[in-house]
């Protein structure tokens, strides 16, 4: 990679205090050496040359500017009312970084930069040291952590990562400054460092952003996520693509308008919506990542991304010509809205804007922003209107809160005709709906259906979703009909069917997965500190005590456990365990299961050996394991405490039907990671210990002290984490942990992946 260009460094200072700004020159000369840095201050001006043109060039494109702080800089007018002031309104600009360095003690805090972290960062002037070398050594070490930040920054962005829209340089500039300054954050955090100056930067930066309103660069949710562009702006909220740091995946931010957000009755209703789409597990309703967040003044949550626009554009654009191929994607809406209404969920705005189309061609239904629920006490006012002018119900335009199953029937009928009419609905439409399916481009028994979906009177209308989409399903004049009506029976579509996966290191990159769809394979899991093993109130004693683990280092680990698929690419004649009922290209995408910890390592090192990006793959030892499957969190599983939070993430005794179950069916925890409960025990590097004595005032996670040296060198238990798919629940909690002999195969034994150094980024 080349270097980035050096720096440019402006020293501010007053001439009497020329000495200790030739201690800071000549503590910074490596950084020069380097090629990391300029540094220019006023003696570099030659005879015959203007001084203060020459002052203000280098001021003007400095990228650093040194403000070396004492008594004589306050007074001097020069240092601060031109060179400080100027300083300050570049750094404020986003143009430069502006550091304070104290030299003497003196009153500075209450200068215009006395919010700024200072150096050295104890407080203590540079000159009150008994060793004023050690305190120069300090500022110089901070001050290369600075430089190597804007040097990261000049670079651009992270590789992988999308670059946000920035509307303008001074913007550009505030959003790289947040960006390094949570970085800081997260690091200073876990070295247990005073963060009171960064978090007052972050705030100070969060309000030059949001000034007029959140912009393209700004951060969420403590940095997470990251706006990248806006991508839509209804009447209650604006959605964004963002760059979920934390997952290093696109996702959809949904932000509530300001004005909206001060009326709780609102916000309810706007997080009420989020949550029952993350209630609604089907392929057809857009899935929810996060269902509730703030950050400041405002309020939103977090959806899968889908970048292909929704279905009015795509009609508008003539994306979908074929007769056939419009009514599939109705097909697919109504399937979706059947799965909401036998969970008690009606929709209420059904239109062809609250249809999104996936990468693949697929509709997905979302907006479910004014969501009624069985046990929803609707305060909705007598008289007032929900829903979108043309495709509300007549009943809902007089009255709200006669929207039933009814009104969404009609909406559903309406987008249908919108479809296939091709062109905005004129106004004139609402007059008489069933009258104007007369001029649609389809058959007459095709226009039959449509006009009875959207008659005035409910009890008109066909009774179910499923009765219009099979009476339309069997009037499309088509041999194998694009679309599928229906089931009420079944909670959950079946995933769409996928080829198998071809044998070769796309294998190992992407994971196809029934709720997510493709997905990348590897997921980084940052450095941190969590609490391992189980509190008090849980009685297994080789989970005791708990104690705190510090993960120094990063690391990938594979999002599902290992498939057949994939483990069959390393050993050819492998056969997979055949489940009852389960047919042979569903079963490349089940968990392995039958392989001992020895096959495991193994594979590990033939994996190790075949792509240079998985340099070091091995098993993750038990404190990775625990400390990627809980993500954050210090519940018994990582949903939550209670029963149905392991039912919704993962497959056990209660669920599984006695068998595995394809990876990627459930919920992935934050980090990105699916099955860490349930479907397959999973392997781990660690030898088995009847507890953790001696760590109850916590460890600092060295892996290499449990690397063997030699596979299967030792016979010693190794411990596996997870559950499988027959164990209770109680067995399946994020500290459980349990123990196999290293040669033992098992049908509910299988394993993941670990990679130490992070793989370049995954391109489709």
């Amino acid at each position: 990679m080349l270097q980035a260009a050096p720096l440019s460094v402006f020293l501010s200072y007053s001439h009497r205090d020329e000495p200790r700004r030739d201690r800071l020159e000549k503590h910074l000369a490596l950084l020069k050496r380097e090629g990391r840095i300029t540094l220019w201050h006023d003696r570099e001006i030659r005879g015959g040359e203007g001084w203060a043109e020459r002052i203000s060039d280098h001021l003007e494109t400095a990228d650093l500017v040194l403000l070396l702080v004492s008594a004589d800089f306050l007074a001097s007018d020069y240092c601060y009312e031109t060179e400080m002031t100027r300083a300050l309104e570049r750094h404020n600009g986003g143009e430069a970084r502006a550091v304070p360095i104290v030299l003497k003690p003196c009153d500075w805090q209450s200068a215009p930069f006395g919010r700024l972290q200072a150096l050295p960062r104890d407080d203590r002037p540079v000159a009150s040291w008994d060793d004023e070398e050690a305190a120069w050594a300090v500022v110089a070490k901070e001050l290369r952590t600075v430089i190597e930040e804007l040097l990261e920054s000049r670079r651009g962005e992270p590789p992988g990562e999308p670059k946000p829209v920035y509307p303008n340089e001074r913007i550009r500039g505030w959003s790289r400054q947040l960006g390094s300054a949570y970085r800081r954050l997260e690091a200073e955090t876990l070295a247990g460092a005073d963060v009171a100056p960064i978090k007052d930067e972050i705030r100070d930066l969060k309000r030059r952003l949001r000034d007029g309103g959140l912009q393209a660069g700004d951060l969420l949710a403590k940095g997470r996520f990251q706006l990248v562009a806006e991508i839509g702006e209804g009447a209650f909220a604006t959605v964004w693509k963002a760059w979920d740091r934390r997952r290093r995946t696109l996702v959809a931010v949904k932000v509530l308008h300001t004005h909206y957000a001060r009326d709780a009755s609102r916000r309810r209703r706007f997080f009420r919506g989020a949550a029952e789409m993350a209630r609604l597990r089907h392929p057809g309703v857009v899935r929810v990542i996060e269902e509730q967040r703030r950050d400041g003044r405002f309020h939103f949550f977090v959806m899968q991304l889908l970048d292909d626009g929704d279905l009015y554009s795509a009609i508008l654009a003539g994306r979908f010509p074929d007769l056939g191929e419009r009514l599939r994607l109705i097909g697919e809406v109504g399937e979706a809205l059947a799965f909401a209404h036998v969970a008690g969920v009606v929709h209420r705005d059904v239109k062809p804007h609250n249809v999104l189309i996936d990468a693949r061609g697929y509709a997905r239904l979302t907006d479910f922003d004014l969501v009624r629920t069985a046990d929803t006490i609707d305060r909705t006012k007598t008289g007032s209107m929900l829903g979108t002018w043309g495709y509300a119900a007549p009943e809902v335009i007089f009255d709200a809160k006669e929207a039933t199953i009814a009104a969404d029937i009609y909406g559903l009928g309406m987008t249908a005709v919108f479809a296939l009419y091709g062109a905005d609905l004129p106004p004139k439409v609402v007059l008489d709906a069933p009258g104007f399916t007369r001029q649609l481009d389809a058959s007459a028994a095709v226009r039959r259906v449509l006009a009875k979906a959207v008659a005035f009177e409910p009890k008109d209308r066909y009774a179910t979703v499923e009765e219009l989409c099979e009476a339309l399903h069997k009037e499309v004049a088509e041999p194998a009909p694009l679309f599928k009506p229906p089931s009420r029976l079944s909670k959950l579509r079946e995933p769409r069917a996928v080829p198998p996966p071809p044998v070769g290191e796309e294998l190992f990159r992407w994971i196809e997965t029934p709720l997510d769809g493709r997905v990348e394979l590897w997921r980084d899991v940052p450095a941190g500190v969590f609490q391992m093993g189980s509190p008090k109130c849980e009685r297994n004693r080789d989970e005791k005590p708990r104690h705190s683990v510090i993960i120094k280092s990063p690391f990938r680990i594979s999002a599902v456990p290992l498939t057949n698929a994939q483990f069959a690419a390393f050993e050819p004649k492998f056969q997979p365990h055949d489940w009852k009922g389960v047919s042979k290209e569903e079963l490349a995408f089940h968990p392995v299961v039958d392989v001992s910890w020895n096959q495991a390592m193994e594979f590990c090192a033939w994996m190790a050996e075949c792509f240079a990006w998985a340099q070091g793959a091995r098993l993750p030892t038990e404190e990775e394991w625990e400390y990627a499957c809980r993500a954050g969190t210090s519940t018994r599983y990582w949903k939550g405490d209670e029963e149905k939070h392991l039912d919704e993430v993962g497959w056990y005794t209660e669920n599984s039907v006695g068998r595995t179950h394809r990876v990627g069916g459930k919920e992935a925890n934050r980090w990105g990671l699916y099955d860490v409960h349930g479907n397959v025990w999973e392997w781990t590097l660690s030898p088995w210990t009847s507890d953790y004595s001696g760590r109850a005032r916590g460890i600092e996670h060295n892996p290499a002290a449990v690397n063997p040296t030699e596979l299967g060198a030792s016979g010693a238990m190794r411990v596996i984490r997870g559950g499988g798919f027959w164990v209770t629940a109680s067995r399946a909690r994020s500290a459980y942990r349990d123990s196999w002999e290293p040669a033992i195969e098992d049908q509910d034994l299988g394993f993941r992946v670990l990679i130490p150094a992070l793989p370049p980024p995954l391109t489709p």
